[in-house]
């Protein structure tokens, strides 16, 4: 992978000398490096050769995404080039330009809780700025149809992750995904209580927002956006039992109502058995590592039931 990040930057600048490339990890059907030449230091996203791989959308689809929330917020990095035509290496990738700090996941502990409830209140504030970019159809991209409705929508997640359950045989454990559709079928009037539809990042958690001197400086990965429902946003879901006050008022969420509290329960769901999904096809078989994720998500499931009660 390195001799092509080296192909890609002389072919673009071929007066530049490449200093480091630097892994910085990646997602599901990705790899992140950060490079430094001569002259520039930004970030190349290399996506796998699949155009899509179980939740993971497509490189048009975040590249389209980071266009038009980088005329929203300067905390969005830029596109500098996309290229999906494999001319000149055999994967797809994209380009973007490079935000100074660290991501907060890792430097959570070493800050103050002023600095973490400011940070918290910006990602709030980004997230609403966001969700306030509205659309009139439900959509994920893992998922080629739009939908009309909330229900629909949510309805054909779950049709998608039990489909990738029975196709990889997957065993969820103790809570079975029809028991969870059953109820989703008894909310269908709360979960279609969705009063505007719009932009909301799907997988906005603390390795996803870059911080320097206790403020956050940028916002990354945009390939889990979707278009629906503002308590979809992944942020909300408070699996760690971190709930955060600053985030709420920064997102300008001051109560949940009885149909938001099992339109969120159920978005609690669908992340947590997206993730026991994505553990699977990862390889991981270590279930100690993970089984924090079983365990929330019989928590939430019994909060489901008894919301109804």
């Amino acid at each position: 992978m390195i001799a092509h990040i080296n192909k890609i930057i002389q072919n673009l600048w071929p007066n530049e000398q490449v200093i480091q490339i630097e892994n910085l990890g990646g997602g599901f059907n990705n790899t992140v490096f950060l490079v430094n030449t001569t002259i520039r230091k930004i970030v190349i996203k290399c996506f796998g050769k699949s155009k899509t791989s179980c939740f993971s959308s497509c490189i048009e689809w975040e590249a389209s995404i980071i266009s038009l929330l980088s005329k929203y917020s300067y905390k969005v990095p830029k596109i500098i080039y996309c290229d999906t035509h494999r001319s000149l290496v055999n994967f797809d990738y994209i380009i973007i330009s490079y935000f100074e700090g660290e991501n907060f996941e890792a430097i959570r502990n070493t800050l103050s809780q002023t600095e973490i409830e400011t940070i918290e209140y910006e990602i709030g504030e980004f997230c609403q700025l966001v969700s306030n970019i509205k659309k009139e159809y439900y959509y994920a991209p893992w998922i080629p149809l739009t939908h009309a409705n909330n229900f629909s929508f949510i309805a054909d997640i779950f049709k998608y992750m039990i489909g990738m359950c029975s196709k990889y045989k997957i065993d969820i454990q103790r809570v079975h995904l029809e028991d969870i559709q059953c109820l989703i079928y008894r909310y269908k009037n709360e979960i279609n209580s969705v009063d505007e539809v719009g932009y909301c990042n799907f997988d906005l958690w603390d390795g996803n927002v870059i911080v320097k001197d206790g403020r956050v400086t940028g916002f990354v990965d945009f390939e889990h956006v979707i278009i629906g429902d503002k308590l979809m946003t992944y942020y909300l879901c408070d699996f760690h039992s971190r709930k955060s006050i600053a985030f709420l008022k920064g997102m300008n969420i001051k109560s949940l109502s009885h149909s938001e509290k099992i339109r969120l329960t159920t978005y609690r769901c669908i992340i947590l058995i997206k993730m026991i999904i994505e553990q699977n096809l990862r390889g991981n078989t270590d279930m100690s590592s993970y089984i924090w994720i079983h365990n929330k998500l019989d928590i939430e499931f019994n909060n489901l039931i008894q919301l109804g009660e």
